[in-house]
């Protein structure tokens, strides 16, 4: 028999009329018995309606004839070993899938299919480097082939070689001018390099061809979020939420960025309300990417429904992925020191190093190899990254390194503890701490919750944000800090430039209230208080950091609804940090939010001598001020309902000798209380880590 006597079946087959190709196929099997042609095209019907297991046994059946006879086609048997292997691959063998790919590879090591499809294969199993070795193989093979340029510039994506996977995308667009994926990920890639402005070109051009193209307008959007430009961005967002109404991840963005620009048209029950549907949604559907649960702290206050976010979202970034064991791994024993290392993208002019550089520096070297593992920017002028790299015995640049290879280099330099601080942050990468970089790992600083991910051993709080009574809300173990959990730098300078209230557009006698909090921690909730103190107290102002103009705009129209005057609302621009702590002095009294507490903002205020009046919440990021002013204390200036903060705030401002009194304890506690006894924090951490390793 010849493939002539296919041909009925093949119209049939490729016209997608299955029930007739199979009558066909059911013919030719009654005049030709065993033959390897017959169980081919019997396994690809079955390959096409997904029935893997039957396809299998007829690949199978046919590579068994034409062993035996070695009579068959070549393009005919490299399909078999292509399409065998897709169905192991579907099946759920990826290992046999492999082999069968390989099996076609020894008998020509040059066949474009079965190398390209091995490739596929290796990529879609995470061996990246693997895969790209073949797909460079496959341009050699065919130079005008745009998917193998194509895959070639994914691999290089993911193991984070930039360059060159943005020179494999440039081949594949120079070949299809119009090919969306090349085009889209060729700016994911300049994204990735800080690239913003060239990234959001690529992405418009992508759009230019295809203005629904979902993958292009979602990146385009967190450029435009980078960028500040919230309106574009919200605009890219809706389009998505309108084309794909299941994106959760773009639904919770939209709520987070309505929040970031202070317009509050939805009603505060209606958002919580709408944010567990959406999470509830992700959690039963698992072919969307998962909502960032950093984007909801500031949403929701309740520790259970965090819980359940981080480890949606953990779900989706981390997969099944479990850190390996150490079977070589033995404690240090006295005179050794503990290897710890620090993992982060924020090893720069970033809150986390202005409150942790000192801590870096003030490490017992004696006792302790302290490593940092940067993942972020390399800045050589950059002040906090020139005192990180000299306060550290080892500092490595691992921006380009894959997950993998980080994971692997940490388990090489044999560290006892890795410090996640990043958690689920801006640029972070969880993948590091799935694979495993320590027997040990912990999660600190850079996220306020659970991480919801079993391959980090520890989290560090105090008995505020992590009270052991709430212990079933976290899946680390918690450690618990004496004072605060928040690290401070006690020799932070504050500039000796004369910055007066005039500078600053301040009222010379008026009351100055200040909340210096990111304008997205604001909600309507603490606005009315804030509006109805601004009332209470005459002549007094609401100092605000200014996120963005559009926030200032929306926010000044709140005030005017709820009959305050905008111009009762003063707004500070960005500045240097010595510079800004010396114009915070210029405030009296800071107001904290409420769901998302002031954190490095609070410490700031609290260290330039002003007061914060805080309201305890249930979860992390809303008992953060508890700790901070007990940390110093002054627990006076916590309370736990709305009615008792908003009377605080008004009795501080009309009590001028109460407020004297206070910001006298503020200044003779600074110099003995905890939270900025940086030396005391620094033993107090080390002895955690040493008992830490001790008994795990």
């Amino acid at each position: 028999m010849s493939l002539d006597n296919l041909q009925k079946f093949e119209i049939k087959f490729t016209e997608t009329n299955f029930f007739e190709a199979n009558e066909e196929l059911k013919i030719l099997e009654s005049k030709f018995i065993q033959n390897p042609y017959l169980f081919e095209a019997r396994g690809r019907l079955h390959l096409s309606q997904n029935e893997y297991e039957l396809a299998i046994q007829n690949y199978r059946r046919a590579l068994q004839e034409v062993k035996k006879t070695g009579n068959i086609r070549k393009d005919v048997l490299f399909r078999i070993y292509a399409d065998c292997s897709r169905a192991c691959e579907s099946s759920g063998d990826k290992d046999l899938a492999t082999a069968y790919l390989i099996k076609g590879l020894e008998i020509d090591e040059n066949n474009f299919l079965m190398r390209f499809n091995l490739g596929v294969l290796q990529l879609n199993s995470g061996k990246e480097l693997d895969a790209a070795k073949n797909f460079e193989t496959c341009t050699k093979l065919n130079q005008n082939s745009m998917e193998a340029w194509y895959n070639l510039g994914l691999c290089l994506l993911k193991i984070r070689r930039f360059e060159p996977a943005i020179a494999s995308f440039t081949k594949a667009i120079e070949i299809n001018p119009k090919y969306l994926g090349a085009i889209n990920n060729r700016a994911n890639a300049k994204k990735h390099m800080r690239r913003t402005s060239d990234a959001i070109n690529d992405y418009l051009l992508a759009l230019k061809i295809d203005p629904d193209y979902i993958p292009a307008l979602k990146n385009i959007s967190s450029c435009y979020e980078t960028k500040k430009d919230y309106v574009n961005c919200l605009i890219s967002l809706k389009k998505v939420a309108k084309l794909e109404p299941t994106s959760f991840d773009v639904l919770c963005k939209i709520l987070c960025l309505e929040r970031q620009i202070c317009d509050w048209n939805r009603e505060p029950k209606r958002v919580e309300k709408l944010t567990e549907q959406i999470i509830e949604l992700s959690e039963r559907d698992h072919s969307r990417p998962a909502p960032s649960t950093f984007s909801l702290l500031n949403l929701i206050d309740d520790a259970a429904f965090q819980l359940r976010a981080t480890r949606n979202y953990t779900r989706e970034k981390v997969g099944d992925v479990l850190r390996a064991p150490f079977p070589e791994y033995q404690k240090p024993i006295k005179k050794q020191k503990i290897k710890v290392g620090y993992f982060s993208a924020d090893f720069h002019d970033h809150a986390t190093m202005h409150l942790m550089i000192k801590m870096l520096e003030l490490h017992d070297k004696s006792k302790f190899e302290v490593i940092a593992f940067s993942f972020g920017p390399d800045l050589k002028d950059d002040p906090f990254q020139r005192r990180v790299k000299q306060s550290v015995n080892s500092y490595y640049d691992v921006s380009l390194k894959s997950d993998l290879d980080i994971s692997n280099l940490g388990r090489q330099l044999k560290l006892d503890i890795g410090v996640d601080l990043k958690g689920h942050t801006t640029d972070c990468r969880p993948k590091i701490f799935a694979f495993g970089v320590a027997p040990i790992q912990i999660s600190y600083l850079g996220f306020p919750g659970t991480l919801g991910d079993r391959n980090l051993d520890y989290i560090i709080g105090d008995k505020f944000v992590t009270p052991f009574e709430d212990s079933e809300f976290f899946t680390e173990k918690i450690i618990q800090m004496p004072h605060s959990y928040q690290v401070n730098d006690n020799t932070k300078k504050i500039s000796r430039k004369k910055i007066t209230r005039q500078d600053e557009g301040l009222p010379q006698d008026g009351f100055v209230f200040s909340c210096f909090n990111n304008n997205y921690k604001i909600g309507p909730d603490e606005f009315d208080v804030w509006c109805r103190i601004l009332k209470r107290v005459p002549k007094s102002v609401l100092w605000l950091f200014e996120s963005n103009k559009i926030a200032s705009k929306y926010l000044k129209e709140e005030a005017k609804k709820r009959g305050v005057s905008p111009n009762r609302l003063i707004f500070a621009d960005r500045k240097p940090l010595s510079e800004h702590l010396a114009r915070h002095k210029l405030a009296d009294l800071t107001l904290d939010t409420f769901n998302y507490n002031a954190h490095t903002t609070g410490s700031d205020s609290l260290w330039s001598g002003v007061p914060i009046v805080t309201k305890i919440g249930k979860s992390f990021p809303a008992r953060v001020g508890a700790s901070l002013v007990s940390a110093v204390g002054l627990e006076e200036l916590i309370t736990h309902n709305v009615e008792d903060y908003e009377n605080l705030a008004v009795d501080l401002a009309k009590n001028k000798k109460r407020l004297t009194k206070i910001k006298a304890n503020l200044t003779k506690n600074k110099a003995k209380k905890g939270l900025f006894n940086t030396e005391q924090f620094t033993k107090d951490l080390e002895n955690c880590y040493i008992d830490v390793i001790k008994n795990h």
